[in-house]
Parts: structure tokens; C-alpha cells; sequence
């Protein structure tokens, strides 16, 4: 059997369409990975490989922001671009993949990212799931996907009285990675 693919756009995040990310917010999330992609050699187009409750998958990235001097600049600070990144690309993987959207981004404190909604509910701005994110720069002995897994699982447990579905997310992005896992 092989793996089905499919195409995710990272432009989509700066459409203005996902309830819970602005535009501008969306575009911060697409710099930071054409940067971060750039900065790992990734060309538009690069495999993405899936993980978690989307294995058996993999994602055509495709972009079409050019990053110049400026960008780079912007981004100089490789942990918040990977952060930013991450983002981005676990909240891709999640609309491709599951019925439910971003609508709120979360507090501190609740233990997870983003609030999401279903994407056709009525009343889209109810808290249906949560979302937390991480992002790993290039997975190694200590720091794999699996190990950031566990303690993202463990980090969800602080908004468990919502009895929301959790997921987590865990991007790594020098083999591009993506893992969505329902907790």
C-alpha cells in the first residue's frame, strides 16, 4: 500500500479564512517557515512526512513567498522562526486532516496553543478542542518527536477539566515532519 499525498499550501494560513489566525498573523507564520525551510536547504514542494493519527500520509509543502534580506533579518532569532513555523505547519496539517479550525489562540497557563471549533458548526466560536504545538529544529538523540510528544501530552493536562479533545502537534523541520496525535 502506498501513501496517499496531498498539497498544503502555506500562503492558505495568510488568507484570513481560519477563524482564530488574522492575515497578518497568518503571514508571520508562513515568513518564519520559508525561512527556517531556506535555512535547511527545503525547496517549494518538499515532502512533508506525517506522523501520529496522520500516518500513512505524506504533504506536498508548496509556497510562493520568496524570502529576501529583510525577511531574514525578521526572523534573525531561530527559535522564535521555528516556534512561528511550527505553528503554521501543525495548524495545516490539523485543517487537512481533522473536522476542526483554530478560533481562539489560548492563555498561558491552559497547558495548550489554540482553541479550535468545528470547522462547520453553526456556532463556529464554541470550543470544540485544544492544541498544542512544538517545534523541533532537527530531531537527535534526547530530542525526538516521540520524546516531545509525551511531554506536550503531559503540558495538556492543565485544561483537562474542559473535557475537550486534545491534540498535539509536533513539527520538525530539517527532515520536514509533521505529527498530529489525538490525546
Amino acid at each position: 500500500m502506498t501513501a496517499s499525498t496531498t498539497t498544503l499550501t502555506l500562503e492558505a494560513l495568510q488568507n484570513g479564512k481560519i477563524p482564530g489566525i488574522s492575515a497578518a498573523r497568518g503571514e508571520c507564520h508562513v515568513q518564519a517557515c520559508v525561512v527556517r525551510f531556506e535555512a535547511h536547504g527545503h525547496v517549494p514542494g518538499v515532502s512533508l512526512a506525517m506522523g501520529g493519527d496522520v500516518a500513512g500520509t505524506r504533504a506536498a509543502l508548496s509556497w510562493t513567498t520568496a524570502v529576501d534580506d529583510q525577511m531574514r533579518r525578521t526572523w534573525d532569532d531561530p527559535q522564535e522562526a521555528l516556534e512561528h513555523a511550527a505553528a503554521g505547519i501543525a495548524i495545516l496539517t490539523l485543517l487537512s486532516s481533522t473536522p476542526y479550525t483554530v478560533v481562539y489562540r489560548s492563555c498561558k497557563g491552559t497547558g495548550v496553543d489554540y482553541w479550535l471549533g468545528e470547522k462547520d458548526d453553526d456556532i463556529l466560536f464554541q470550543r470544540k478542542a485544544r492544541l498544542e504545538v512544538s517545534g523541533i529544529e532537527k530531531a537527535g538523540k534526547g530530542n525526538t518527536v516521540a520524546s516531545r510528544v509525551a511531554i506536550k501530552k503531559k503540558q495538556t493536562a492543565q485544561s483537562d477539566a474542559t473535557k475537550l479533545p486534545a491534540y498535539v502537534g509536533i513539527v520538525e523541520l530539517s527532515q520536514p515532519h509533521s505529527h498530529l496525535e489525538k490525546v
